[in-house]
């Protein structure tokens, strides 16, 4: 009975910190695996959820014993079962429509898994029962990293103070240079639009062509230039305010430009002298550039095929997104 006291004041407390994570959820529910409950999957081969069981719910602003709490089992069953976590900020439609979870008068829900090794051993849901479209993806990685980080330094005992320190070091850095690269983009684009470069790109293309099957051809050449000299991220971020305005002048689909861009850096991203995906695999495969270059020169015609089948097709990569515009 003390042990399952302890438990339970570490949950309470791993719900009121989630609260604390975010800031509009009114309801958390923390649920364990019983471990004395068979895991075998079931005939099916889908998870076991009999042995799921809901330890701990919690009300935002309530302390003490405050009834009974409606919950669902809806959310920690689709996070078990898709072995993810989910986000639906507006859960009547995102979700199925069970009794239970219409019974709760969930608005919003997260699910987040509690992993050891590849088993879930429970789930952390948080519920906002006012108002839809409350919760995003970003907060449910708050709640993943609270978690990781508490299994960490309290289950395995391999994480103290130093090491935390020099992982938040770690990613303080990280996310700085993400930042860096975002602001500096951010403050190129706007000197492109003050300088109406994309204006003149426009003028500069019309005086060599106004076919946009041929804009499309150019645009082709230099991203895949571009490509194998820049990363994807700074250069999305810097040519799309650039490119954007000039393909939107030639009544061609954002989607299907964005679609054509994202092939494009993604071949750059495997061609030398830069490509930094090339030379991690070539790192890790203990092989030279060169060597690397010998075997996969045929999935280099194999993408530009695809690359040009994607540019002059556009129902390619349009017909999805109509197809759920349409729904």
């Amino acid at each position: 009975m003390g042990a399952a006291s302890d438990l339970n004041e570490v949950l309470v407390a791993v719900a009121d910190a989630a609260f604390d994570l975010v800031a509009r959820a009114t309801h958390a529910t923390v649920v364990l695996r019983d471990d004395d409950e068979e895991r075998d999957p079931t005939p099916s081969g889908k998870p076991n959820l009999a042995g799921y069981v809901p330890i701990v719910t919690r009300v935002r602003g309530q302390t003490g014993h405050v009834g009974p709490i409606p919950i669902t089992r809806s959310v920690f069953r689709k996070v078990i079962t898709e072995r993810a976590a989910i986000v639906a900020a507006d859960a009547p439609t995102e979700m199925d429509q069970t009794e239970s979870l219409m019974g709760a008068q969930i608005r919003s829900t997260m699910g987040v898994p509690f992993w050891r090794g590849e088993e879930i051993m429970g789930v952390l849901q948080l519920d906002n029962r006012e108002s839809t479209g409350v919760f995003t993806a970003t907060e449910s990685s708050c709640i993943a990293v609270f978690y990781a980080a508490l299994v960490t330094a309290l289950v395995y005992r391999q994480m103290g103070w130093k090491d935390f320190v020099h992982a938040t070091i770690g990613a303080v850095r990280t996310t700085a240079m993400v930042l860096l690269i975002i602001g500096t983009a951010a403050a190129f684009s706007y000197l492109m639009a003050r300088l109406s470069v994309p204006a003149l790109l426009i003028d500069l293309l019309n005086d060599i062509s106004s076919d946009p099957l041929m804009i499309l051809l150019l645009l082709n050449v230099l991203m895949l230039f571009l490509g194998t000299f820049m990363d994807m991220g700074p250069m999305i971020i810097i040519t799309t305010p650039i490119f954007l305005p000039v393909v939107q002048s030639y009544g061609i689909d954002p989607v299907h430009f964005g679609v054509i861009m994202i092939l494009n850096l993604g071949i750059g991203l495997n061609t030398p002298p830069v490509g930094a995906v090339q030379f991690v695999a070539c790192a890790v495969g203990k092989i030279t550039v060169w060597e690397a270059m010998r075997s996969i020169w045929p999935f280099y015609a194999a993408s530009l095929v695809v690359l040009g089948l994607v540019t002059y097709i556009p129902e390619i990569s349009l017909w999805l997104p109509r197809l759920f515009k349409g729904m």
